[in-house]
């Protein structure tokens, strides 16, 4: 089994084509685009407007942040130790032409592989007015590409036993997925074809502002997510840090393709 993590830093005056690429068990895989590596080694600003060049004009980067509880010990390059118990695994690190680095960890455990990619873009840079535009475009990635409608490509992750995993955060936005290891080839293809190619349909977007508005009305009961945004109101004050990554049901309401 072995662990893939990919990172997007998006720049309005980027003309770098995204690229994936990963090995697995001492074999090099290959995207679509020709980039492959070996194992061993906002938005524009303008209102209703879904940026489509969030994805296709990114220049990919890496950043990882390995915390360390004792400095007891000297960390070697690749390795991160907290205590004399505590240890990260190796990794391997590959950065490609394209600006792509690559961070591979492997672990045998299990037969299986993973692959993450982050884009250094999330809820803070959304607009003002367009708060939860970095959340909706991420979950419009999950939604269909211009290959493959929503009920196919769900079916296609799960005829390889897997399934999509998106996640906005304040700074960051993350998409990943797992399945066994001899399956790693057609869960890239398919990883790549959602990050390369989302289709946006005016229909799906309609479905997923109701689902985005909903939830934000259902958690305005919740204690709890009330309490924890008005704390964070009372920190950040007019910072976009202060700001749900959801949005406003007003918000929501106003995107458009």
């Amino acid at each position: 089994g072995c662990e893939y993590i990919f990172a997007a830093d998006t720049k309005s005056h980027g003309h770098l084509k995204p690229k994936v690429s990963s090995t697995s068990g001492g074999t090099s895989s290959t995207d679509s685009n020709g980039a492959s590596c070996g194992a061993k080694h906002d938005t524009s600003g303008r209102p209703q407007m879904i940026h489509r060049k969030l994805l296709s004009h990114s220049v990919f980067f890496i950043a990882a942040l390995l915390m360390s509880t004792s400095c007891s010990h000297t960390p070697k390059k690749g390795e991160v130790s907290g205590s004399d118990h505590f240890r990260l695994k190796k990794y391997d690190e590959v950065k490609l032409a394209n600006g792509l680095t690559i961070l591979f960890v492997e672990d045998s455990t299990l037969p299986r592989v993973g692959f993450s990619l982050m884009i250094k873009s999330g809820a803070a840079l959304d607009p003002i007015g367009q708060e939860g535009l970095m959340s909706l475009t991420m979950k419009l990635l999950e939604s269909g590409t211009s290959h493959r409608d929503a009920l196919k490509l769900a079916d296609d992750f799960a005829q390889l036993g897997s399934s999509l995993e998106i996640g906005t955060g304040d700074d960051s936005a993350m998409i990943g997925a797992s399945t066994l290891a001899q399956y790693r080839q057609e869960l890239l293809q398919l990883l790549t074809d959602v990050v390369m190619n989302p289709a946006f349909s005016q229909k799906e977007l309609d479905r997923k502002k109701l689902q985005t508005i909903a939830s934000l009305a259902k958690l305005v009961d919740n204690p709890t997510f009330y309490v924890d945004l008005l704390m964070d109101k009372q920190i950040y004050g007019e910072h976009p840090y202060a700001r749900y990554s959801l949005g406003t049901a007003k918000s929501v309401r106003a995107m458009s393709r």
